[in-house]
Formats: C-alpha cells, sequence, structure tokens
C-alpha cells in the first residue's frame, strides 16, 4: 500500500483541491499551500506507519463485545478506567468482568434477547458497566438525561420500549413521580442506598415473585444493583448470543427542541468504525491518556472518551460531573493528554484563571513569542490560524504561566463540540492557557463526529474543520451539491450515520431525502475543505418568510 493510502480520505481530497489551483489563478500563499500540502503526503513516513499498526486495523474489532474482550486479552491489568471522584482504578481485565457481570444480571431479571435496557446515572464506573455490558450482551443501552422531568422520562422508556431502568439513588426522585406509569417495566433496579422511605428487594426470586402476582398496569418492583450484581457471575456462558456489527447497540434521545425527542438507533459498527477514525485523527496510541467531563448520556462522553481510548488500549480519566476546581489538577496528576469539552466549559475555566491571576500568559509575560501570535493575527485578518499544535517553543511556557502554576505539558489538545464556538472564546482560552483547541462537528445522528480541525497541520479557527470519515456535503432546497462558498444544508453520508429514528417513519423519509443525512444545520465549504456552520435551516425560512 502506498503511503498516500494511508492518508485520511478528507485530507486527501482536501490536497487534491489545492493541487488543481492553477498557477494563472493561485495567489502566493494559496501556491505555497499546495506544495507544502503535497509535500506533507510525500514524507509522512510516522502516519504510514501508524495507520499500518495491527492495533489501529479497521475491521480487527467488529462488535463490541469483541472490542472489551479483545482488549482484556491484550491489555490485561493495565488500568483503562480511572474514577476521579474516588481515585479507584479500573483495568481491561476488570471492564470485562464487570460487563460479563452485568450481562448475567439482565438475563437473569429475564429481559428478551434484544431487549432495551434504560440507564439513569451520573458518570459512574457503574454507568459504564451498565451501558457497555448492554452492548455486549446484544441488548440496546438507552441512557437517559438526569436532567430530564418525570413525564420526559416516561416518554424516553415508553417510546424505546424498554424492559429494565437502573437509577442511581440521587436520581430516584422524577422516576418515583412516575412509578404508577411505568408497569411495562420489569424492575426498576436502584444503584446506591435505597431512597429514604423505600424497601428493595435482594434477590431475582424475591423480583420473580413480584412479578408473578402484579397486574401489568401495577407499578414494577424496586431492587438493589448492588445486592443483585454480588449474585451475579463475571464471566459469560457458551449460550451467550454474540451480537453482530449490524446489531442495535444503543437508543439516545435527541433534546427535543421542536417536538418530542426522536430515538436515534445506532449499532456495533458505527461504535467501532468511528472510534478508529477518531483515533487515527488524533494519533492516539496505547499511552495515550484521555479525561472526560461531559455526561454519559451524551454520545461525545460515549464515543471520544470511552471507546475511543477502549479501542486504542488507553486509559480514560472520568469526572462523575465536571469541576472547574479539580479541572487542571487531575490533568497534572493523570498526566491527561486529550480532553474533550463543549463551549461553556472553556468560558469557566478561562473566566476562572483570569479571575484568579488577573491577566493572560500574553500580558504577564509567560508566552513565547513566536508562531502563536503570528497565527492570530492571521485569524484576525481572514487567513489560517495554524499550525495547530505550535502554541509555544518550550513546554516550560505552560508551567510557568498556565493554570496557576500546574504542570500542564502533558495536555496535547482539548477537542471542543456540541455547539457552535464562539472564535473569541477560543482565542480568549488560547491566549490564557497556551493550550490548542481542535473544534469538531457531529451530531448525535452521525455518533457524535463528522469534521474535525486538523490535531496537526493547518486549521480555521471559527470552522469546524473537515470531513474525517465520511463524506459531508450542502445541499440546496431541491438536493443539489453547492458549490464551494456557497451555503447550503448539511449533509452527511458514511458508516457513521445512524440506522434510523426509532418509531419515527415521517422524520426518517425527511432526513434522509436523496440518500443523505440531512442535519438541519446551514454552512458552508471553502476551497480548502474547511466548513463553517452558518445558520439552522428553519431559522433561514422563519426569517426569510
Amino acid at each position: 500500500m502506498s503511503k498516500a493510502q494511508f492518508v485520511n480520505e478528507a485530507e486527501k481530497r482536501r490536497i487534491k483541491r489545492m493541487s488543481r489551483t492553477s498557477l494563472s489563478s493561485a495567489t502566493p500563499a494559496q501556491a505555497k499551500k499546495a506544495a507544502s500540502a503535497k509535500l506533507a503526503v510525500d514524507k509522512d513516513d510516522a502516519l504510514s506507519r501508524w495507520f499500518d499498526d495491527p492495533l489501529t486495523r479497521k475491521n480487527e474489532f467488529a462488535t463490541i463485545r469483541d472490542l472489551i474482550e479483545g482488549q482484556a486479552n491484550r491489555f490485561g491489568t493495565k488500568p483503562f478506567l480511572i474514577y476521579e471522584e474516588s481515585g479507584k482504578e479500573y483495568s481491561y481485565r476488570d471492564l470485562d468482568a464487570e460487563t460479563s457481570r452485568v450481562v448475567n444480571l439482565y438475563r437473569a431479571l429475564g429481559v428478551s434477547s434484544k431487549a432495551r435496557i434504560g440507564i439513569l446515572d451520573a458518570n459512574t464506573p457503574e454507568m459504564v458497566f451498565l451501558y457497555l455490558g448492554a452492548m455486549k450482551g446484544g441488548f440496546t443501552s438507552a441512557p437517559l438525561n438526569y436532567h430530564l422531568k418525570g413525564p420526559e422520562l416516561h416518554f424516553c422508556l415508553e417510546n424505546s420500549e424498554s424492559e429494565l431502568l437502573f437509577v442511581a439513588s440521587e436520581f430516584f426522585g422524577e422516576v418515583r413521580k412516575i412509578l404508577p406509569q411505568l408497569g411495562f417495566l420489569k424492575a426498576v433496579v436502584v444503584i446506591g442506598k435505597a431512597p429514604k422511605g423505600v424497601s428493595l428487594l435482594t434477590s431475582m426470586k424475591s423480583i420473580a415473585a413480584a412479578n408473578a402476582k402484579r397486574p401489568k398496569t401495577d407499578p414494577p418492583p424496586l431492587a438493589s444493583f448492588e445486592a443483585l450484581a454480588k449474585a451475579s457471575k463475571t464471566r459469560l456462558g457458551a449460550d451467550v448470543a454474540r451480537p453482530t456489527p449490524n446489531t442495535q447497540a444503543e437508543i439516545i434521545y435527541t433534546s427535543g427542541t421542536t417536538g418530542k425527542p426522536k430515538g436515534v438507533i445506532l449499532r456495533h459498527h458505527q461504535f467501532c468504525s468511528d472510534c478508529k477514525y477518531i483515533a487515527r485523527w488524533y494519533r492516539m496510541t496505547p499511552d495515550t491518556r484521555m479525561m472526560m467531563v461531559l455526561p454519559l448520556f451524551h454520545v461525545n462522553a460515549e464515543v471520544v472518551t470511552t471507546v475511543t481510548p477502549l479501542i486504542t488500549g488507553g486509559s480514560v480519566v472520568m469526572f462523575k460531573k465536571f469541576s472547574a476546581s479539580r479541572f487542571w489538577p487531575a490533568v497534572e496528576k493523570y498526566r491527561v493528554n486529550i480532553v474533550s469539552v463543549v463551549p461553556t466549559i472553556l468560558t469557566v475555566l478561562a473566566g476562572r484563571e483570569q479571575k484568579t491571576l488577573g491577566q493572560n500568559a500574553f500580558e504577564r509575560g509567560d508566552a513565547v513569542e513566536g508562531e502563536l501570535p503570528a497565527a492570530l493575527s492571521k485569524f484576525e485578518s481572514g487567513g489560517y490560524a495554524g499550525p495547530t499544535c505550535s502554541m509555544m517553543t518550550k513546554a516550560q511556557a505552560r508551567r510557568q504561566g498556565a493554570a496557576a502554576g500546574h504542570n500542564l505539558s502533558s495536555l496535547q489538545t482539548i477537542i471542543c463540540g456540541a455547539a457552535p464556538l464562539p472564535a473569541e472564546v477560543q482565542l480568549d482560552f488560547e491566549r490564557t492557557f497556551l493550550i490548542p483547541i481542535t473544534e469538531g462537528y457531529g451530531l448525535s445522528e452521525t455518533t457524535c463526529y463528522s469534521t474535525f480541525n486538523p490535531i496537526e497541520g493547518w486549521r480555521k479557527i471559527a470552522t469546524i474543520g473537515v470531513e474525517v470519515g465520511n463524506q459531508v456535503n450542502m445541499f440546496d432546497s431541491k438536493l443539489r451539491s453547492q458549490p464551494a462558498n456557497e451555503m447550503g444544508e448539511i449533509v452527511i453520508r458514511g458508516e457513521n450515520v445512524m440506522l434510523e429514528y426509532f418509531k419515527r417513519d415521517e422524520a426518517n423519509v425527511e432526513a434522509f431525502a436523496g440518500g443523505w443525512f440531512h442535519s438541519g444545520d446551514v454552512g458552508e465549504v471553502d476551497l480548502d475543505g474547511f466548513i463553517r456552520i452558518r445558520d439552522r435551516v428553519k431559522d433561514m425560512i422563519i426569517r426569510g418568510g
């Protein structure tokens, strides 16, 4: 295989567009970029070797069960999950055992072979085991937003046809309000201490007896997760069917800003293939350590900071909930390399730091003069704002100037997505901490991602980057592809696109018009392949009359 074949398809298309620029029409800057891009393809031996690594071959793991069992055999006692709340570590072997325990628990509770399992918890080890265990056993995980109120939870559980609900004790209050309406569940299993005034069953026998005598119009039995899990074995029997790449892995509900939430169906191959693209894009290895601060009811935390490090053989430091005061100490303590956040977290961290120190790193004189100031001036005049990872000339700049003295030299980049990232927020953060941000874009319907800004080479601030591992296009209202720098609806096609919206036939017809998934976002792509989001389709229709 030639070296060029190893380069990401999106990057190759971008390079081709640049190299097609004729000498007569190209500006000196464009010609220089095109020449540099071709040179990068010719000389990128390191990238070729990385893509040839057996660890990251595209089809090595086709299902979550293959992945968990394969990595347990390969990495054994190496830490996979580090729980920041307690400091407790769980190895790859522990992950295999605990997810098998969960599979056996589901089966003992009498669920069907393709059952959907509701899970309502914060970021805890139990949440990880329940969500990955459902997939491992061939069931469908249904993680629920713990900010939802009772009626919204009822809708998601009923619409998804869930057979069980696992709920952390701290979130039981909203579930208690709707218990009379949850008779279709086989059981509600409480994680942690029994809520006040609630008696929990502790054996499968008592649950079976309760279900045998109750009409389905009555509330389901309430049980203790800890008691049931303790009695469950940590090895799978030969009778446990293996999921296939096309087996449904998850149903995750959209925010429902324009009506009832829609259940997005994702399959095993989407998780496995998508996370390999992310790992390749960010040059992850078994030594890469990530940090999770976003909630596991969102695909960002599930895909970027759970399954991706699992695929690479890396480790993940998991926060129960985001904490600004513990964020940087955790980066330093655990030598974190990559974190995934949303824009509001960047604003909180930068504001807190500037309030503490009174000024940003440049104003303090801690930043090394060099490529970053030049890059920022280029951005302000409408040009590139890269190279991405040349934010300083020495790691010492971070140790001296960033985050009130914490050693952040391990941190390579911060991934930001899930909402538009204002340029001023990004620039303010980078000036404060001297840490590069790589913005990306995706939806639940695309298994989290569709585009990223490069971690190496050029990037463009105020863009969502270039397509990665899928095809991204701009369509007008007649489903015609738009030329560069012309606005259209962002449409996506690839392995990462969902199977369907569950039980929403009309929405599926609209979403997949023309054979592409329609995001509802309006954007444009420039000649270099970088995409900008400009609007929402419905907002444009409203304003346009």
